[in-house]
């Protein structure tokens, strides 16, 4: 599975919220009204929109149908450097994923990934420093 930015806020108990609406939410067009204004929103209370989702020009790129609800909008402001981390865990995990065999040899070939205690090394082991210094204890989103 490939690391969203919402698993690397999730990782960090960080989703960079400045505020939040609570009430009547409606997405159309991956439009979200009322309007957002911020680069990331995370929703709550959606039947088919749950979670981070990033805004273009105030829409939603993957905006899935329609809907009317009440729930709960954070609006997210992380930092570009976060971002950045988020899609080097990403580029990680597909080249290195877990559950992958960690060696195999046949003839004169053979190859050997870095392993850690439980077999290979996660993006959340191998980020762990980057991303250490957004680490919060708590949140207050989801």
């Amino acid at each position: 599975m490939a690391v969203t930015l919402e698993m690397a806020m999730r990782e960090c108990n960080n989703f960079f919220e400045r505020c939040k609406y609570a009430g009547e939410i409606r997405i159309a067009g991956g439009k979200i009204v009322p309007d957002v204004g911020s680069p990331y929103v995370y929703i709550s209370g959606s039947a088919r929109n749950d979670g981070v989702h990033s805004l273009v020009s105030g829409a939603m790129e993957d905006a899935d149908g329609e809907e009317t609800f009440d729930g709960t909008l954070w609006f997210l402001y992380p930092p570009r450097p976060f971002v950045e981390i988020a899609k080097e865990c990403a580029e990680y995990e597909t080249k290195n994923p877990t559950g992958a065999y960690t060696s195999e040899s046949f003839g004169h070939y053979s190859y050997s990934r870095a392993t850690g205690s439980n077999g290979v090394v996660t993006w959340q082991a191998a980020f762990a420093d980057k991303l250490r210094p957004y680490r919060h204890m708590y949140t207050e989103v989801g």
